[in-house]
């Protein structure tokens, strides 16, 4: 579903996380983003550079 999903805003940033980034607030450098409704998602070491390049992508 991955690939499906990406050309709607949607991005893997861990194993175990699939992110809309339609619904990030922000990105925090200790390695997580948080989310509209306050949660925060955990950004794995081999994703951050993927999601800042995103995170460029989209501002």
């Amino acid at each position: 579903y991955e690939g499906l999903l990406t050309p709607f805003g949607f991005l893997r940033c861990h194993q175990s996380y699939l992110v809309n980034f339609k619904y990030v607030k922000k990105y925090y450098r200790e390695g997580y983003l948080q989310m509209e409704n306050k949660e925060n998602i955990l950004v794995s070491s081999r994703k951050k550079e993927e999601v800042l390049r995103y995170l460029e992508n989209i501002a």
